[in-house]
């Protein structure tokens, strides 16, 4: 975004607030002056003398001030003023009422000599400190054709009397009603509303790049709330001057707490919170020392400037801030903006109308009665509190719309993974495939292939007999069979396997004179072993149980599996004949198993006497492939 759209939306909201501040300033104005009501241009004063002041002067005419109220700078060492006005009775039947915009610095109302007693209680530090409205009863047996008010108000350096109205009743009540609601029920409930933000954002967890924001807006709170409590007069039991000087250290503290939330808020942190507690510090030592100079009027005299120049000057950093704030942001950002200045104007505008008696902007007749940043307090707690909820929202949108983008990704993972695993897997199986292939192709031709090569060149040579290509043909046969009954029990257990090797070798063994004995306990018929193993344990059966049919001689023969530890199967096969002679065929397939143990990682143990011969084979349940 170029420069001067940023300067276009800045000066868009700083209008727009200004626009939405002074035409609530208008209204309010409106609503707290009777209807059809007018200020009298001018009273009578006369100052009131002590015995050890000077002389009293006689009554002078005091005009309608621009504040408004009546103002009269008093010469030194009176303390006190009446102020009367003169009106006429209509002579109307309804009941007639006084209304005071602010009771400050009146101690007593009198109607033709007789004191009027307030609807509340007359107190010089009553409710906001006398700044909040008074409506008094006229009573009808005290009204005269032509009536005499007297207001009696006391001040060492000026006599103020705050602007009133004499009319019906129910007019000023009206009228009394909106200020009320205007300059104490407001201010009331931002009190509280301004505490209660700050609680909840003290309690609450934050983040670390939220929480330089968050504490000034805490310390920017709890001072405006302390600022509006000056209004009900807490400090009254302070002596002066100290009275006054507590007060303008809490105005400097609150008016550098809005440079540090302005600079906070909109990252804009070249001044930091040390600089303004250093400011503060500054400045209530300034105050400090005007107070021990003297009186009140020292103190007003020295420190009023200082807090109107400094109200003006941080509000108008801080209004910048905002403004260029929004222009850097969307639309949320110009949302919070447009509060804060509008919160941020009524400061400035305070300050302002105590020193130059602001009216409202094309309506010369509406001059500034009440106080606008007490009541703007209200505005900025539930601003900050709407403006937090919606943030806390938008994180909330944030964070789910996050977990929404994750568990998709997180789905396309994992399909992506399933996808790979199904590849991966097909893969596998093709390999098995392939290498089961290659196994049966190379186990072929080294077995079967090489059996029958060595037959057909015996043949060709002559030196073999029929019977023995007989023999040699049945060795390929049972060496085939053994390869299919491997492949056709490749998925299932050992027991299968064993058994149908059995019901392929009952019939070459089938001999009235040899009795056979098969066994296989549960555990190792449970177990299930790759094709290869299954292929290279039945072999070294087969070739056992054809030795001892070739050459023991044996009526017995004993072929046996079980599993005789946690981790290895035992193999044996054993017959009652007479032992081993030095065949060399023999020893050739003895030759032959060891080979095939080594391939199953086991022991081959052969005992052989004249009693029998026993063949043992141990190897373990999980065998890694042989390395070729």
């Amino acid at each position: 975004m170029s420069w001067r759209a940023r300067l276009l939306i800045a000066l868009a909201v700083f209008l727009i607030s200004q626009l939405l501040f002074w035409g609530a300033l208008l209204l309010g104005e409106r609503s707290v002056v009777p209807a059809g009501g007018s200020y009298a241009t001018s009273v009578q004063m006369r100052p009131l003398a002590q015995a050890d002041e000077i002389p009293t002067i006689g009554a002078v005419e005091v005009p309608l001030h621009p504040a408004p109220v009546y103002l009269y700078r008093a010469p030194t060492g009176t303390h006190r003023a009446i102020y009367s006005h003169r009106f006429a009775d209509h002579g109307e039947d309804r009941p007639a009422a006084l209304y005071l915009s602010w009771s400050r610095r009146v101690s007593e109302v009198r109607l033709n000599g007789s004191v009027l007693t307030a609807r509340a209680p007359l107190d010089v530090w009553s409710v906001l400190g006398g700044f909040d409205p008074v409506l008094y009863d006229l009573p009808e047996d005290l009204l005269q054709p032509d009536n005499l008010l007297e207001f009696e108000v006391y001040g060492v350096a000026n006599k103020i009397l705050p602007v009133f109205f004499v009319g019906e009743l129910d007019a000023l009540f009206n009228a009394y009603a909106w200020a009320q609601l205007i300059s104490v029920d407001l201010v009331v409930a931002a009190i509280g509303v301004m505490l209660f933000v700050a609680l909840v954002c003290a309690i609450t967890p934050w983040s670390r790049s939220d929480r330089p924001r968050v504490y000034a807006l805490i310390v920017l709170l709890i001072l405006w709330s302390l600022r509006n409590l000056s209004f009900f007069g807490f400090d009254a039991g302070i002596p002066p001057p100290w009275r006054q000087v507590t007060h303008y250290q809490l105005t400097f503290a609150f008016l550098l707490s809005l440079g540090w939330f302005a600079s906070a808020w909109t990252g804009q942190t070249r001044v930091g919170w040390r600089w303004h507690v250093g400011a503060f510090a500054l400045l209530a030592l300034l105050a400090i020392a005007v107070g021990g100079i003297g009186g009140n009027v020292e103190v007003f005299r020295w420190l009023f400037p200082i807090e109107s120049w400094l109200s003006f000057a941080m509000v108008a950093i801080a209004i910048a801030q905002i403004c260029d704030y929004a222009a850097r942001g969307g639309w949320s950002q110009r949302y919070e903006s447009l509060l804060f200045v509008i919160c941020l104007s009524a400061v400035g505008v305070d300050a302002l109308d105590d020193r130059y008696d602001l009216s409202i902007p094309l309506f010369g007749g509406w001059p500034l009665t009440f106080y606008a940043a007490p009541v703007c307090g209200l505005l900025l707690g539930l601003a900050s509190c709407t403006i937090l909820v919606g943030q806390s929202q938008r994180a909330r949108r944030m964070l789910e719309s996050l977990n929404e983008l994750l568990d998709s990704r997180l789905q396309a993972q994992e399909a992506a993974l399933a996808e790979g695993h199904r590849r991966e897997q097909e893969a596998a199986e093709q390999r098995a495939v392939l290498e089961e292939r290659q196994r049966l192709m190379r186990d072929m031709h080294d077995g079967l292939g090489g059996q029958l090569v060595a037959l057909s060149a015996r043949l060709r040579g002559g030196l073999g007999t029929r019977q023995d290509a007989a023999a040699e043909v049945e060795r390929a046969l049972d060496d085939l069979r053994l390869i299919v009954t491997s492949l056709d029990r490749a998925d299932e257990n050992l027991g299968s396997a064993f058994g149908a090797f059995r019901e392929r070798l009952q019939p070459r063994l089938a001999d009235p004179e040899l009795e056979l004995e098969w066994q296989i306990d549960e555990r190792a018929a449970a177990q299930q072993l790759p094709v290869e193993r299954v292929l290279n344990l039945l072999r070294i059966l087969s070739e056992a149980c054809a030795n001892a049919l070739k050459h023991a001689q044996a009526n017995h023969l004993k072929v046996a599996i079980e599993q005789h530890s946690q981790t290895h199967l035992r193999a044996v096969v054993a017959d009652n004949g007479r032992g081993m002679q030095g065949d060399g065929s023999a020893g050739k397939g003895l030759a032959n198993m060891g080979l095939r143990a080594r391939k199953l990682r086991g022991t081959l143990d052969i005992q052989s006497d004249s009693s029998g011969t026993r063949i043992q084979l141990d190897f373990p349940i999980d065998g890694r492939p042989e390395a070729r």
